[in-house]
């Protein structure tokens, strides 16, 4: 009988701690929500995808692209820059060409065209906003195709 006491009371201490721990890391996963949400209100930050018109393209030729911004957290529609940067950069790092495109409808479009004299090669597109220059590069879209 006394045994059987024993174990009775293990088990209930065990099942208050835990009680205790799981209350706890819900507080703290609460509080860290609040804290991480308060920093996306104060430090908003935009993501941006560029869709191009095809993988690989020839010297002379335009790269039609479409480009959404969105906000990072939400993927809603972002309404903060007006305007996105499209850059084509050769292999050795240096801008080729560089497009400023005002948002219409939602959405950024346009093109980039590719000089005649440029040589074959893997390039990177690369997009971003001036609100995203403000923080680091590895934050902007960058995209390699073949030319």
């Amino acid at each position: 009988m006394a045994m059987i006491m024993i174990r009775l009371i293990l088990i209930h201490l065990m099942w208050i701690s835990v009680s205790a721990v799981n209350f706890g890391q819900n507080s703290i996963r609460d509080s860290l929500t609040v804290l991480f949400n308060n920093q996306l209100v104060a430090f908003p930050q935009e993501k941006l995808y560029l869709h191009t018109d095809k993988p690989y393209y020839m010297s002379g030729e335009r790269i039609w692209f479409r480009a959404h911004l969105v906000g990072a957290a939400s993927h809603v529609p972002a309404i903060t820059s007006k305007y996105v940067y499209v850059e084509l950069i050769n292999p050795i790092d240096a801008i080729v060409t560089r497009v400023k495109i005002l948002e219409d409808g939602g959405a950024y479009h346009g093109h980039l065209l590719i000089p005649d004299t440029i040589p074959e090669g893997d390039y990177t597109i690369r997009a971003y906003t001036t609100f995203m220059r403000s923080q680091d590069e590895n934050y902007f879209f960058t995209k390699i195709i073949h030319i």
